[in-house]
């Protein structure tokens, strides 16, 4: 990197370090709404993450993070510089085809939605969770367009936690475990009293075992 060079990558990463500090802000809120926060306090928590996401959302879009991106040159992409800039960027260009206020009433509708589903869960009546679960979705879909895809919704939504991932590509994986885990859930089920399924769960495991299944799993992972 030239002198420019090196000046725009800092004040990029400074920008992406607030960018940060904004997530972990509302990741902060909404740990207190799931924990000690009253049930009083959800229209107003909710409000305060819409804010954080459309703030953290107006900052990785707005001009001067284009220009940062732009200034801060083409490092080696197998370096940390590099791999940085690069993740930028892709947050940058997924971002920008997302409107803030999309943003922002995505988080305020799933908070909202959260503490309606344990409040539902807990009383069991699906009544009080559906009216949200359908804004949430309602949304979920208008993000897929707005971001665009090719063969399903769901794989523009799934790109920003699987890059390149695909809905067909995940039933395929599903359909595989479905051969292994249904009968390891019907044999532990059988082995139950019908009320308490972790019996196979309990019991005293010699050290030398738990050794040798540990490598038998690690072994299949390709670990030496």
């Amino acid at each position: 990197m030239n002198k420019e060079q090196e000046t725009a990558y800092k004040q990029l990463k400074d920008r992406l370090a607030t960018i940060n500090d904004l997530h972990s802000a509302k990741s902060l809120l909404f740990w207190d709404h799931q924990t000690y926060m009253p049930r009083g306090g959800v229209p107003s928590r909710a409000e305060q993450v819409a804010t954080l996401s459309r703030l953290a959302h107006e900052m990785v879009t707005d001009d001067e993070m284009e220009r940062l991106l732009k200034a801060s040159g083409e490092p080696d992409p197998c370096s940390e510089d590099g791999a940085l800039i690069r993740r930028a960027r892709r947050d940058y260009e997924r971002a920008t085809r997302l409107p803030a206020e999309l943003v922002a009433e995505t988080s305020r509708v799933t908070s909202l939605a959260e503490s309606a589903w344990v409040r539902a869960r807990g009383e069991s009546d699906w009544s009080l969770f559906a009216p949200h679960l359908e804004k949430v979705l309602a949304l979920k879909r208008e993000a897929a367009e707005s971001l665009g895809y090719d063969d399903h919704p769901y794989d523009a939504l799934l790109d920003a936690y699987e890059p390149g991932a695909k809905k067909a590509r995940l039933e395929a994986v599903f359909e595989e475990l479905k051969e292994g885990v249904l009968p390891l859930i019907g044999a532990t089920v059988a082995k139950g009293d019908g009320k308490d399924r972790s019996g196979p769960l309990k019991g005293a495991f010699g050290e030398a075992g738990q050794e040798e299944f540990g490598r038998e799993v690690i072994s299949a992972f390709g670990y030496d």
